[in-house]
């Protein structure tokens, strides 16, 4: 493409920001979506690559820090062996690292926070995402999606991640809508209540926390869906005792709790997934109600 340039000797992400930091460092108006997005592969296959553009490049020059040729490849399998011989892997330079200490520093040098409406971010660690959220006017932050990195572990040094200090955000409260997947929260769930719609991962949910998240789907005026993801159920053979009966369908069990003199009404449900259970709470029209379900 005529506008398209190979940038010699230059870093992909100094590249990237000499344009987009720019436009960072200056924005005034929020941005209504930002997605920003971690790869845990560091394997590519042969169709991933551009073989002409990696035949442009000559001996002096690189591709991302790591890519040289001193001749022409042919066919899809040489630039693949090629850079295993340079990198002892079919590998490209890790950038994440990079992207956010760029990012961040960025965002810092800005007059003022930053505004984003909505949030979306796939990240290796917990931290990619504090370190910019701090730097995120939460006031105007209405969504905030935060998933680990598909294939990632789960674990650092030993450790489970874990995502608690969200909570201790300034403006916090104001968040609409919170989707917290692949990392686990160990804060209590009453503290993340207060979101309109919650999706949020942890590791034991107990009845109590049950019986809270129903409460409080009952009686906020605010709230309208919550979804907990859990590996273990603690008690979990009183759970029916507590709830009263379930309509079962399937793998799935459901409760009907309907509202006095509304036509709405709260459908909880349990379901089991591969990786874990679920909870949902969610208002449905009572005309929805599955016809001979037991309604309590």
């Amino acid at each position: 493409m005529k506008e398209a340039k190979l940038i010699k000797n230059q870093d992909l992400v100094d590249a990237f920001f000499n344009d987009f930091g720019f436009i960072l460092r200056n924005k005034t108006k929020p941005f209504k979506y930002m997605n920003i997005e971690e790869s845990s592969y560091n394997c590519y296959p042969p169709t991933y690559y551009d073989r002409d553009l990696l035949n442009s490049v000559k001996t002096t020059y690189s591709i991302y820090g790591c890519c040289t040729s001193a001749r022409p490849l042919r066919g899809s399998i040489e630039p693949v062996t090629h850079l295993k011989q340079i990198n002892e892997m079919y590998t490209l330079q890790p950038t994440a690292d990079k992207f956010h200490d760029r990012f961040d520093c960025i965002l810092e040098s800005r007059e003022s926070l930053i505004p984003i409406q909505i949030l979306d971010v796939t990240v290796l660690r917990p931290s990619h995402f504090l370190n910019m959220a701090r730097l995120i006017d939460m006031k105007q932050l209405r969504c905030i999606a935060i998933r680990k990195t598909y294939g990632d572990s789960d674990e650092e040094n030993g450790k489970q991640l874990v995502l608690n200090e969200i909570v201790e955000l300034n403006g916090f409260k104001y968040i609409q809508e919170l989707i917290i997947s692949g990392f686990k929260a160990t804060v209590s769930l009453e503290k993340l209540l207060h979101i309109p719609h919650l999706k949020v991962t942890i590791s034991t949910i107990t009845i109590k926390d049950v019986l809270l998240v129903k409460r409080n789907m009952l009686t906020s005026p605010t709230a309208k869906s919550r979804r907990v993801y859990c590996d273990h159920i603690e008690d979990a053979d009183t759970l029916h005792n507590t709830l009263g009966h379930a309509n079962p369908d399937y793998h799935n069990i459901y409760w009907y709790f309907k509202l006095p003199e509304s036509d709405q009404t709260l459908q909880m449900s349990k379901k089991h997934h591969d990786y874990g259970n679920c909870f949902s709470f969610k208002w449905i029209k009572s005309s929805c109600i599955p016809k001979n379900a037991v309604v309590h």
